[in-house]
């Protein structure tokens, strides 16, 4: 699923944005054996973000083919 969204103040706090900026969020399930494991959602300020559909399977491939380098991610398991 991906989708342009405004974010929380938790999501702009963790990337340096004001609050409800636009920002590109993917939301993906992952699977182990075939059974659902997880849930996992990305956000990316939309600056950094040229097309949403050039986004194929990869996030960081996207990043790649863009010349942008995440410097740090943040993951949380709840």
């Amino acid at each position: 699923n991906k989708s342009v969204i405004r974010c929380s103040e938790d999501v702009a706090a963790e990337l340096k944005i004001p609050s409800n900026s636009d920002v590109f969020m993917l939301k993906r399930i992952r699977y182990v054996d075939n059974q659902p494991v997880s849930i996992e959602e990305s956000y990316v300020p939309v600056a950094l973000i040229k097309e949403v559909d050039d986004i194929g399977l990869s996030l960081y491939d996207y990043f790649r083919s863009q010349n942008i380098f995440p410097q740090r991610t943040k993951s949380k398991v709840s």
